[in-house]
């Protein structure tokens, strides 16, 4: 009995999913990832060049719908001094968009570390 309602559940949720496939095979909550087009080295702060440090920034930030980055944040850094320079570079940032069900869409929640190091003389 419970192998046979096992069987019915799993032939179930196939079923469904192909009930809601579209014409092209795709299902309808299927989302296309985004993709960078352009990257932004940031500049090197003159303090730190100065004082001859190193160090890196943990960047958060959102993509919205047309591919450019929003909610820029500094979520983490080795030094303070490196943030607002980290921030501006992504800020330059371009992605294609994420597509949902033929629609660009909000991609949240992304990160990335910028690391600054000096170049050794």
């Amino acid at each position: 009995m419970f192998n046979k309602l096992i069987c019915f559940f799993v032939v179930s949720v196939l079923s469904l999913s192909f009930a809601f496939a579209q014409e092209d095979g795709a299902l309808p909550d299927e989302m296309s990832q985004h993709r960078q087009l352009s990257r932004v080295d940031p500049d090197y702060p003159k303090e730190a060049e100065a004082r001859n440090l190193s160090g890196w920034v943990l960047v958060g930030y959102d993509i919205d719908r047309v591919g450019r980055t929003s909610s820029v944040i500094a979520l983490s850094s080795s030094d303070k001094i490196f943030e607002y320079n980290a921030i501006s570079a992504v800020r330059r940032y371009t992605f294609s968009p994420a597509i949902r069900s033929g629609e660009p869409v909000e991609v949240r929640g992304q990160t990335v570390r910028i690391n600054f190091k000096l170049a050794k003389r």
